[in-house]
């Protein structure tokens, strides 16, 4: 999954993590106090999957959850068949004291935490120590790739924001993983139980990630140009202040009637003339809202000049105006266009 989603800044503040300007990352210290009374009657309780060969039944109804590119580390429930790894309990066996007793399932096994998430937002945070490889690249990863070597008595013990694409435990499983859990809650449990994250303060690196990943659609077999930008994708970046120059190329009374926060107004026919003096590493959203985002109109002509003028950093809005009010997101009012934003 490669996409250009969003572009990091200096200051941004993501869930109480500042991300520096300078090399190395910045660590979280752990202020959680673990129970560890807790931890060993958890490893002892014969009622759950370590002691069940590491199984859970399957459900009576099995979903095949499909969703948007930016929600595939976000699910609210943990992938079929997969059993859950109580929080504490992962923090026990990765970071902890790691001791089981003596001929417990888990003796004498590794156990690793994955980050399934795109891989800019584990730069953005992840928990520390631990690994990523995004579910779609898994296969290859596992084959011939940096998972290749990777014991196989270890415990795997994946997360998302909440919980992975339900692929995720199955890529592990065919390469010959038994012991396969989903961390309880996610990153957000345990960041909320107060346990060690850490964040990449390498804005260079950042950027390079970004502009790596491309999104995927509704479906797996849905493809996506790279220059597409999703409304839900461009309203995360937004939110975590990254200001890219939105750039509306519709009539005046359709921008009248309602506009993408920030948006500025340039008819297509001026496109060439406004930009001419512009920073061409510049980052550049384009959309139109006049074709109710059947074709790409107005939009896909003015990307097309820029693209010419030696601009490299455009992106077009998936599903114009319409697609931006389709899924609820805010829109700015009113004949004043908005004075373009300060560059980053």
């Amino acid at each position: 999954m490669k996409s250009g989603a969003v572009f990091l800044v200096l200051g941004v503040v993501l869930a109480g993590v500042v991300l520096l300007a300078g090399g190395g990352k910045f660590r979280r210290p752990v202020t959680a106090k673990v129970d560890e009374a807790a931890v060993a009657a958890l490893l002892e309780d014969r009622t759950r999957p370590w002691f069940q060969n590491h199984q859970v039944p399957a459900p009576r109804i099995m979903n095949t959850p499909y969703a948007p590119f930016e929600t595939m580390g976000a699910f609210p429930d943990p992938p079929v068949k997969t059993p859950v790894m109580p929080v504490d309990l992962a923090y026990h066996l990765t970071m902890g004291k790691k001791s089981v007793p003596a001929g417990h399932p888990f003796q004498g096994r590794p156990a690793m935490l994955f980050d399934m998430r795109l891989r800019s937002r584990h730069l953005m945070e992840s928990i520390t120590g631990g690994g990523h490889t995004m579910w779609k690249e898994l296969p290859a990863a596992l084959k011939d790739g940096p998972l290749k070597d990777l014991d196989r008595k270890t415990i795997v013990i994946l997360y998302g924001e909440v919980y992975p694409h339900f692929e995720a435990p199955h890529y592990f499983r065919s390469a010959g993983f038994d012991a396969v859990y989903c961390l309880e809650g996610g990153m957000n449990l345990w960041k909320e139980r107060g346990f060690p994250v850490e964040s990449s303060s390498s804005i260079a690196e950042f950027h390079r990630q970004l502009e790596s990943e491309r999104p995927i659609g509704p479906a797996p077999q849905a493809q996506v140009e790279p220059e597409n930008i999703g409304p839900v994708a461009l309203k995360n970046a937004l939110d975590l202040g990254i200001k890219p120059l939105i750039v509306f190329v519709g009539d005046e009374a359709t921008y009248t009637g309602g506009h993408l926060p920030g948006a500025i107004r340039v008819p297509q026919a001026e496109v060439q003339k406004r930009f001419e003096s512009e920073d061409r590493d510049r980052v550049i959203v384009v959309y139109c809202g006049c074709c109710e985002g059947i074709s790409k109109g107005l939009s896909g002509i003015a990307v097309g000049v820029l693209r010419q003028m030696g601009f490299t950093r455009l992106f077009h809005l998936e599903g114009h105006l319409k697609g931006w009010k389709e899924q609820n997101l805010p829109l700015e009012f009113g004949t004043a266009e908005t004075p373009a934003p300060p560059r980053k």
